[in-house]
Order: structure tokens, then sequence, then C-alpha cells
């Protein structure tokens, strides 16, 4: 008796796909996970993180140099490449506003606040 093997081209052809969708769907879905470390023209630089809608920054140099923050925050995607987050700041009681633009690598932050100065800043993005 011969053993007949049989191919099914067109059903692997479908788990394959099946499996690059769910691939794909989960990587599409995982939370985003971005640092960036800014300089600004102040001389202050930060760092960013952000992952499922939290903002955590960290003062590099400046006034702020070793502060570290954790603020829900409102993110909108402007356009493919500018996104801003919004968020009111747990140490200030501020509410910051902070653009990034990462083609031309530039962010532009500003702040407004009861009891503390108010300020506009223009920076840098040092890494992406």
């Amino acid at each position: 008796m011969k053993s007949n093997n049989t191919t099914r081209p067109l059903l692997s052809a479908v788990l394959a796909a099946i499996v690059l969708f769910s691939a794909g769907t989960a990587i599409a879905t995982t939370p985003s996970n971005t640092i960036k470390k800014i300089i600004f023209d102040s001389g202050d630089s930060y760092s960013f993180t952000v992952e499922n809608d939290n903002l955590t920054w960290k003062g590099l140099t400046g006034d702020d140099k070793g502060l570290v923050s954790k603020n829900h925050v409102k993110h909108i995607a402007f356009s493919k490449h500018v996104d801003i987050y919004q968020w009111i700041d747990n140490n200030t009681g501020g509410f910051i506003t902070l653009m990034i633009d990462q083609q031309n690598h530039e962010a532009v932050c500003s702040s407004l606040s009861k009891g503390y100065k108010e300020w506009f800043v223009k920076g840098q993005i040092v890494n992406l």
C-alpha cells in the first residue's frame, strides 16, 4: 500500500497570513515607550519618558536638576512627525505643554502656573 502525502498550499498560506496579521497587531497595540532628551535654549535639559498616557520627566541640568515627576498626560498626534503632550505637573501644579517635532529634532515647551514663573522655551532633541 502506497502512502499519499497531501499538501495543502492554500491552508498553509492562510495560516501564515493569520500569524503575520496577529504579530503585526500585537506590535501595533504595544504601549509606546519613547525616551526623549531635550536641551533647551535656557540651558536646562530634561529626559522624557512616555508610557501608557503617563509622562515622567527628569531634570538633567538647570533649576530642576535631579527632580523627577510622573504625570498623567494628554497626547495629541498633531501630524506624522509632531506630537503634543499636555499635563498638570504634580510638583508645581503648572499646566505644561510640550510639542516635539521628531523630523526636525526640535521641541517647544511652555508652562502656566500659579505661584511659579511662567516660561516658554525652545530646544533641540538630542536622541530619538
